[in-house]
């Protein structure tokens, strides 16, 4: 798997892709490049994509980011994305050139080439003009793998904090995708893991 996102996902079942093994913790990490377009969607069609009220109030706020595919599938984005300074920079003739290659690139990604459906197709009863960024979900990539296995997980299962506070929420965080499979948030006193790493090793 070569995508930039993941998280950890919670189940017992789920085996490492690469040795085989349960995740030791309960836990492994999964990719979700396609799954957070593919949550996003469902949730703007008005599907349930969180499994408590807590999820439900944050999937209102679910976002693919300020620069996401579905901003971006409108050529005028390129426009707001810069600074006024920015734009003065460009000549009118430069600002039009970049119009044009923004308008190009929906259709370079929906048709380009391949034959049958592919990871850019839309949903069956959708219009693959309209949201040719999401994925098919037979084609989505669930690759999953063991801290052990793929140490580079958690450098992409991070979150901002400053992204999250600015309305940034990824649709796995806002619907607490790791959790649904157990149906419910692990809760852990907070006396205990403040303790955690602190007690004394016994000597003997």
């Amino acid at each position: 798997c070569g995508h930039i996102t993941m998280t950890r996902i919670y189940h017992v079942g789920f085996r490492c892709e690469r040795c085989n093994r349960h995740g030791p913790f309960g836990w492994l990490y999964r990719c979700t490049e396609h799954r957070e377009l593919i949550l996003d969607d469902m949730n703007r069609r008005g599907f349930e994509v969180a499994f408590d009220k807590i999820g439900a109030d944050f999937a209102e706020q679910m976002s693919l980011g300020k620069w996401g595919p579905d901003k971006r599938h409108d050529k005028y984005s390129v426009l707001r994305e810069m600074t006024q300074e920015q734009m003065q920079s460009y000549t009118p003739d430069q600002i039009a050139t970049l119009l044009a290659q923004r308008e190009n690139v929906p259709p370079f990604r929906s048709f380009s080439g391949y034959s049958g459906r592919n990871l850019f197709d839309t949903m069956p009863d959708e219009d693959p003009t309209e949201t040719p960024w999401v994925p098919v979900m037979q084609y989505e990539c669930q690759y999953k793998a063991c801290h052990h296995c793929y140490r580079r997980a958690a450098e992409k299962s991070w979150l901002s904090l400053d992204g999250i506070v600015n309305g940034d929420i990824p649709p796995t965080a806002a619907g607490a995708y790791s959790f649904h499979y157990m149906q419910q948030r692990p809760i852990c006193d907070a006396s205990v893991v403040s303790n955690l790493g602190y007690r004394a090793v016994p000597l003997v």
